[in-house]
Formats: structure tokens, C-alpha cells, sequence
């Protein structure tokens, strides 16, 4: 039996074991993602990790820089730190980016060190 999961994410996890791909990407992209990483289902995580870099918002970045983090995926990583580099001014006013200062520390590294760097480029 399998716990914590929507019928939606296990739908796409079946597709994608019987096609090798998916159709459209889910509503909750994001426990695709956590899903395909429990089930070392690699080539499908990197493919969300590729759709959740490519539809990044002020909104989301925090939330899917932390999974990108959790679940080890650097391409997922780099998007979102380049988008925060590039939005860092509406992105650091929000509680989800405050959070990774204590849920993430390292994470939040990250970000302080991709900021320095485009400072220091300019």
C-alpha cells in the first residue's frame, strides 16, 4: 500500500513507469517530485526538477529552492538561485525566503554567496 500520496501523483508515477514519460505536468508538481525522488525514479526527477525550474515565481522559489536542497538536484538548485539573484529584492522580503535562514542554513548560503557574486560582477 502506498501512504501520502494523491491519486494524481501516483497516476503520473504509473505513466511515467509504463512510457517512460508524462502527458502534462501535475497540479502538485512538487510531490511528483518527492515521489519520483522516494521511488529513485531519477530520470522523471529530473524531468519535474526541470518543468519546476522553468515555472519559478516570487511565490514559489523558497519552497522549491528548499526541495531542490532535500532532494540533492543541482540543475533544480542553480534555477533558483539565478532567479532569486535576479528578483532578490521582492524574494528576500518574504517568510518563506526567512525561513530558509533557520530550516536550510546552508541553503541560505547559497543564496548570500550567488548574491555576492552578481555584486562583485557589476
Amino acid at each position: 500500500m502506498i501512504k501520502d500520496m494523491s491519486k494524481e501523483t501516483l497516476e503520473v508515477l504509473l505513466e511515467y513507469l509504463y512510457t517512460g514519460t508524462y502527458k502534462n505536468l501535475p497540479e502538485d508538481p512538487e510531490a511528483v517530485y518527492a515521489a519520483a525522488h522516494a521511488y529513485m525514479l531519477t530520470d522523471l526527477k529530473a524531468m519535474i526538477g526541470s518543468e519546476l525550474g522553468k515555472t519559478l515565481t516570487v511565490e514559489n522559489v523558497s519552497q522549491r529552492l528548499t526541495l531542490s536542497d532535500l532532494y540533492d538536484e543541482t540543475n533544480l538548485k542553480e534555477s533558483c538561485l539565478e532567479f532569486i539573484a535576479e528578483k532578490s529584492e521582492e524574494i528576500v522580503k518574504s517568510d518563506a525566503f526567512k525561513n530558509i535562514y533557520n530550516e536550510r542554513p546552508a541553503v541560505y548560503y547559497d543564496v548570500i554567496a550567488r548574491l555576492s557574486k552578481k555584486c562583485n560582477a557589476k
